[in-house]
């Protein structure tokens, strides 16, 4: 008898699983999943550098484990949100245990998961420009790697949050609602 009842259970989830057909993705859906680092580059508006002399409101950013010891702050007078392509700009100094303050501007295309370097600073309080434009996907948990980090907490579903919505995460050292306001 137990094993009349266990042989129409082994039919009844083979039969089960044969029927559950797995949804299949578009080729764009595959795409973005496989080869987002081949994707071509997002069309990006004209934007204006920030003054690295003159970034002054730095707030430490929590950008996880994968950072250890080393502090990550963000310039909150250098973040923008291009209008027409929904780029999220910033200033983001890279602060090791020895102390070397290494200074980026960069760019994430929440869209597509993928951020861009733009220029880094100098010492001068200048900046020297990236010459090759390279959309790299960024990644979480890779040691010394906080765009994906970036955003995980200020991308939502439907593109980035406002730059009122960063400004002031980063001011109250809280993340943005997971739902868009």
């Amino acid at each position: 008898m137990l094993s009349r009842r266990l042989y129409c259970l082994i039919l009844l989830l083979a039969t089960s699983l044969a029927c559950a057909e797995k949804k299949e993705d578009s080729d764009v859906q595959r795409w973005m999943k496989t080869d987002r680092e081949n994707m071509p580059p997002p069309e990006e508006q004209a934007f204006p550098m920030p003054d690295l002399a003159k970034l002054k409101d730095w707030r430490v950013y929590d950008a996880g484990r994968s950072m250890g010891s080393t502090r990550v702050e963000i310039a909150t007078d250098s973040v923008s949100l291009g209008k027409e392509d929904r780029i999220l700009r910033y200033a983001i100094a890279v602060i090791p245990s020895t102390g070397l303050r290494n200074v980026f501007f960069e760019g994430l295309d929440c869209y597509s998961s993928r951020y861009r370097n733009y220029a880094w600073g100098n010492p001068d309080q200048s900046w020297r420009q990236n010459e090759t434009v390279v959309w790299r996907v960024a990644s979480k948990g890779v040691r010394n790697a906080w765009q994906g980090a970036l955003i995980e907490d200020f991308c939502g579903d439907a593109g980035p949050y406002s730059q009122e919505v960063v400004v002031n995460s980063l001011k109250k050292g809280t993340l943005p609602p997971k739902s868009k306001d």
